[in-house]
Parts: structure tokens; sequence; C-alpha cells
């Protein structure tokens, strides 16, 4: 009986070490076949793994460990080189029209100056503005979101995704509620 584990380690063998056999849509076997043939690595591999399954198995397993353990600890710097001071904004109540604005601010605990290469908004609701220098060693930036409350009264939840020339990128998020009344008509009054 075939499990499930053994479909998924064959087919991603095939997919990282034998392309030629790649039962994977056409398009991405198309892009790795050529890299493959000027891969002397994936040639050795092929020649001793392709008969033997048990191998295959285990060379795939360890490959897909080793990348994971890469991605993670490449993630965990990531996540130490940028700080931020917060990633989240709630706005609470805010009166319709005038746009609802919050500083977002970072420190670069990294040992080389990071530059924001994009700052994102999910909408067009929503306008970021940016360091656009280079933020050096120890110092700090700051991104602001400015939502744009006119005609849009309610529940708001918006985000802008903000990459940096190092591959880190970090989603700030903002939320509230925008009200049609302003704070006299909304039933309290100061003694």
């Amino acid at each position: 009986m075939i499990s499930l584990l053994d479909v998924f380690i064959e087919q991603i063998s095939e997919f990282f070490l034998f392309p030629k056999e790649c039962s994977l849509p056409e398009a991405i076997c198309r892009f790795f076949i050529p890299a493959y043939s000027q891969n002397i690595f994936g040639t050795v591999v092929d020649i001793f793994l392709q008969n033997n399954k048990t191998m295959k198995k285990i060379f795939t397993i360890g490959f897909a460990a080793m990348a994971a353990t890469a991605m993670l600890v490449a993630g965990i710097k990531q996540n130490e080189t940028i700080k931020w001071n917060k990633s989240t904004h709630d706005f609470g109540t805010v009166k319709m029209g005038p746009p609802a604005d919050v500083t977002f601010t970072f420190t670069n605990n990294g040992k080389a100056p990071v530059i924001i290469t994009a700052a994102a908004p999910s909408c067009g609701c929503t306008t970021p503005t940016y360091t656009k220098t280079p933020v050096m060693p120890g110092k700090t930036g700051e991104v602001k979101a400015s939502y744009g409350t006119e005609g849009r009264p309610g529940f708001f939840q918006k985000s802008v995704k903000v990459s940096f020339d190092n591959g880190a990128s970090t989603d700030l998020t903002i939320t509230g509620t925008v009200s049609t009344e302003s704070p006299a008509d909304n039933g309290t009054q100061l003694k």
C-alpha cells in the first residue's frame, strides 16, 4: 500500500532531483531542467540515487530538513535585525473626515545599514510614507500609515507590508472604527 508520505517524497524528489522524469506541471519542470543540466551535484545525485528508492527518500527528507533549517535560521536573523516598537495600532473610534495617522518606528539592530525597498498598502485607502535613506546600525527609521476616513464609515482593518533590502519584511496593521457622529452627538456629555 502506498502511503501519502511516499507520494509526497516521490513528487518532491522528482521536482528537485530528477526533473527529466518530472510528473509535476510541465511549466515547473521546464523551468528547472536547464539549471539541472548544468548542475554537477544533480548529475552525481542522479547516478547514485536514480534506481534506489530508499536512498532517494532519505536524501529527499535530509535535503528538505536542511532547507527548512536554513529558512528558519534566516528568519530568526531577519527578525533580530529589524526591531519594531509595535506592529499593530488600534485607533479606536475616529471621526469621519480627517485622516487617521500613526507612525511605526523600528531600530536597525544589525551590523549593516538597511533600506526600506517598499511599503505596500493593502488598499488605496491607506497611504504609507517611510524613511527613504539607509538606516544605519543602532539608528531608527519609520513608516507612517495614513488611513483616509472620508466616506468610509464603520470598522476598518488595513495593513502595510514593509520590505527591506536584506530580505526582511513585516506587516504593519491598523484598525479602528470610523464614526459619522461628532463627539457631542454620541450621547456623552462632560459635567
